[in-house]
């Protein structure tokens, strides 16, 4: 089974401090909304108490299994929840005019803005705890992998960013069609490879120090033709 190293201590205490925090600020909506009678917005503060005390009980190690997986779910829960509980304190959430980019369409007028930018706050800073969890498995390993998918990763943006620029499809279009089609494909395979590896390495870097599997190769009684083993000594021989 892969080695990994215990969970950093300091990061721990920051993710019991944050989720404190957060509670509190949540308490807070709470009782602003109850006297406003935006119920809706008060069950959404409601599930954020519940997160953070999740959170509290995991960087205290009262629970401790899978940091960086409680992590996500904790700063998931915080967003989601500061998210719908914000802009639907009104009763209602106006998605045309989120796609259309119109915030001010949203009825916030329920809960004060300063609980919003802290649940979103919070949400980051414990998103970016569960990744150093992750990573603090195995830190040698995780990072070099982190490192090598940046490195392949900034190639795809620093090409894309020059092919804008430069008018990369315009400059294409002025070329013979055989060549322009040979230069696209060459491109998109180059770019596709480079998205594929750095993806990989990321992921690695995320997934190194996780326990193995218990896989059937590795465990003799889970394989389905294994057979019980049967005595082979011969039988004594009966006296005379």
């Amino acid at each position: 089974m892969t080695q990994s190293k215990a969970p950093n201590i300091p990061l721990l205490r920051l993710f019991a401090l944050v989720s404190l925090g957060v509670i509190a600020t949540a308490l807070a909506g709470m009782a602003i909304t109850a006297q406003a009678g935006a119920w809706m917005t008060f069950a959404f503060q409601c599930t954020i108490v519940l997160a953070g005390a999740l959170g509290v009980m995991q960087g205290l190690r009262k629970i401790s299994d899978a940091p960086a997986l409680a992590s996500c779910c904790v700063a998931g829960t915080f967003f989601v929840a500061g998210f719908l509980g914000y802009f639907g304190a009104g009763g209602r959430i106006a998605f045309r005019s989120l796609l259309a980019g119109n915030l001010d369409a949203f009825d916030a007028g329920k809960l004060p803005t300063w609980i919003f930018v802290v649940d979103l706050g919070a949400a980051a800073l414990v998103g970016v705890l569960a990744g150093l969890f992750a990573l603090g498995r195995s830190p040698k390993n995780s990072w070099q992998q982190l490192a090598l998918g940046v490195a392949l990763g900034a190639p795809v943006l620093l090409g894309a960013a020059a092919a804008y620029k430069g008018q990369l499809a315009q400059r294409l279009a002025s070329l013979n069609m055989i060549v322009a089609t040979l230069i696209v494909v060459t491109l998109f395979i180059v770019f596709v490879g480079l998205i594929a590896a750095s993806a990989n390495a990321v992921i690695k870097a995320f997934a190194t120090g996780l326990p193995d599997l218990d896989t059937p190769e590795s465990n003799p009684k889970t394989q389905p033709n294994a057979k019980p083993k049967t005595n082979t000594t011969p039988a004594a021989s009966k006296a005379g």
